[in-house]
């Protein structure tokens, strides 16, 4: 959990030194990955009907390409494509964690 949470508590820093983007947009680019983990954790019934079990490899898969993305990225968009992949495997990840931990836990 705490890969998760590294990139929320240190983002405005990192991306402040690196000067690719504004000050100004540092909390929209936030807000783009809360949203994605938002509407996809709200779907999370539906995708997980689709995928399956599948949803334990496409979570991890996504964070990494975000992850990817954001160490790679020379601008706002590849930055913002970052954040929403890594908004979606945060959105995939929390409530699947949650949903098996129920399943597994003896009552």
């Amino acid at each position: 959990m705490t890969i998760l949470y590294v990139l929320s508590t240190n983002f405005a820093m990192i991306i402040t030194a690196e000067h690719t983007v504004p000050q100004s947009l540092i909390g929209a680019m936030m807000a783009l990955q809360t949203l994605a983990s938002f509407f996809i954790g709200m779907n999370f019934g539906k995708i997980e009907k689709l995928c399956g079990i599948k949803i334990k490899y496409y979570a991890p898969l996504s964070l990494f390409v975000g992850y990817t993305i954001l160490a790679l990225q020379q601008n706002v968009i590849m930055l913002a494509l970052g954040l929403f992949a890594i908004g979606i495997g945060i959105g995939l990840i929390i409530p699947f964690l949650n949903s098996n931990l129920l399943k597994i836990t003896p009552k």
